[in-house]
């Protein structure tokens, strides 16, 4: 608490993997996050930190590389956002799966697949995705 309050006051950020740095021996212990670092003034988006994991012991160091350029991080990829459609997503589904169709064969399953590929490449994408913000 101190050292939070200390960061507030002093206007101080920092930097960590915000993963366990420290794995005790001992059982009855939890991992820890013992390593971070402490930025003031410099925009934290110029920083990239990283987990060494190429020791072998109970403790992680983490690395702190400053770019001189801002650098793009890139995002991990996900299906939905707050803007997402649902009921149009399922009109969607219900539209272009057809769940009549028995796949209880192999070759029928690969042949329904190849005409669910066909289609949806005659589709142009899922409309209503996460970044379709005018629905």
């Amino acid at each position: 608490m101190e050292l939070h309050k200390a960061m507030s006051n002093n206007y101080l950020q920092y930097l960590s993997t915000r993963q366990p740095t420290f794995w005790p021996n001992d059982t009855n212990r939890q991992p820890d996050l013992l390593d971070f670092c402490i930025t003031k003034g410099i925009n934290i988006q110029k920083f990239e930190i990283n987990s060494c994991l190429e020791l072998s012991s109970d403790y992680t160091p983490i690395i702190v590389t400053m770019h001189a350029i801002i650098t793009k991080k890139q995002q991990k990829p996900f299906l939905y956002n707050k803007y997402t459609d649902w009921d149009a997503f399922r009109e969607i589904l219900d539209e272009r799966i057809d769940m009549k169709i028995p796949l209880n064969t192999q070759s029928t399953s690969k042949r329904q697949l190849r005409l669910s590929r066909k289609e949806s490449n005659k589709q142009p994408g899922w409309p209503h995705h996460p970044y379709d913000h005018n629905t």
